[in-house]
């Protein structure tokens, strides 16, 4: 096939650390050794490097000097690993795949609400997804009344932001939020039938909150966890699971997100403690079986995915359950849990399924 440029869409933050190597979570020299591997050389730029239609984009590319900024011809192939809330830069993501660049990952800002929805109506999944709602002080009372725990999150953040829980204990409902500042610190309060305190009242109306069946999650040293399960295309374009990492909550927490204080560690030993009267390659099949039957069933609506992160939970019988999918999977709790060789594969994934693209446009 001989070289080709495949481009990544970075965020503007990211993209101005690349001549001083602070690419926030993003490992360039792991995609360096996979397009070397792949006869493929990486280029770094903005939504506003690249215009529909324009031969030439200007992008960084690795050279003997390091990272420098040259116009290369317009990659044919580009793996979106930027976020963009605006309107106006969706509009531009839709006219450089109209134009004829294959875009994968074109979106990668899902809601979570529009994400349940999506799966909610196949009947394999009902079984394996928490009812969720969005937020009104109706569906709060019905949610209340249907059950003993509730989770209140904002249907488009990440990294566990803004997380709250409701529990009924003994009759006497009580809702932990976090207080950010300098560190974060959870504050527990009662609350009444369909009611919520009026500094979440103000929380939350600040932005679209969902309200989620809470479910009791299997445990590891007495500390709740959830799974991240890499799903990519690669190579050969069908969809692997490429690692599978756990997030253990911090003491007495109930986000397993590692920005919120979460540990990583390998899945099977955590499953293996944590559930030990159940076959843990049972359990690890089921949730790979699982999770790849939901990023087949995302694709038929999701534009041109090839590479999510889902969050999966066990609850405490070894059910498998989703949580959410997003949409740019952060990566880095893989290397944090010691998977150094599996967080480097979800990087050679997109440039393999890029190679695989350019390919099968000849």
């Amino acid at each position: 096939m001989g070289e080709a440029y495949v481009g990544i869409l970075l965020n503007a933050s990211a993209y101005r650390g690349i001549p001083l190597g602070r690419t926030q979570n993003e490992s360039l020299s792991a995609y360096e050794e996979a397009g070397q591997e792949f006869g493929i050389i990486p280029c770094y730029f903005r939504l506003s490097d690249i215009q529909p239609g324009e031969p030439f984009t200007t992008a960084y590319v690795k050279s003997k000097y390091g990272y420098i900024r040259k116009s290369v011809p317009t990659p044919r192939v580009v793996h979106n690993r930027a976020i963009y809330l605006k309107s106006d830069c969706n509009h531009q993501i839709r006219s450089l795949v109209e134009s004829g660049i294959y875009l994968f990952n074109e979106e990668n800002r899902y809601g979570k609400l529009y994400v349940h929805e999506l799966l909610q109506h196949d009947l394999m999944l009902k079984t394996h997804l928490p009812e969720t709602l969005p937020f009104s002080k109706v569906n709060l009372a019905h949610m209340m009344e249907r059950h003993a725990g509730l989770i209140l999150k904002p249907n488009n953040s990440s990294l566990g932001r803004g997380v709250m829980k409701l529990r009924c204990i003994h009759g006497t409902w009580h809702v932990t939020y976090p207080i950010t500042g300098r560190r974060t610190v959870w504050r527990t309060v009662k609350c009444h039938m369909g009611e919520l305190p009026g500094v979440i009242q103000r929380k939350i109306g600040r932005e679209q909150y969902l309200i989620q069946q809470y479910i009791p999650l299997a445990k590891y040293q007495g500390r709740p966890f959830d799974l991240r399960v890499s799903v990519q295309r690669s190579v050969n374009g069908e969809w692997q699971i490429t690692g599978m990492i756990a997030r253990i909550a911090a003491h007495h927490r109930y986000v397993t997100n590692l920005a919120r204080g979460g540990t990583s560690l390998p899945a099977d030993k955590v499953i293996a403690r944590a559930l030990p009267a159940l076959s843990k390659a049972y359990l690890m099949s089921h949730i790979s079986f699982l999770s790849m039957y939901i990023v087949k069933r995302l694709e038929m609506t999701l534009p041109h995915l090839a590479d999510v992160g889902l969050d999966m939970g066990l609850t405490q019988e070894g059910a498998p359950m989703f949580i959410e999918c997003n949409g740019r999977d952060q990566r880095y709790s893989f290397r944090e849990a010691g998977l150094t060789q599996v967080w480097k594969s979800t990087f050679r994934n997109p440039i393999a399924y890029a190679s695989h693209v350019l390919k099968q446009s000849h």
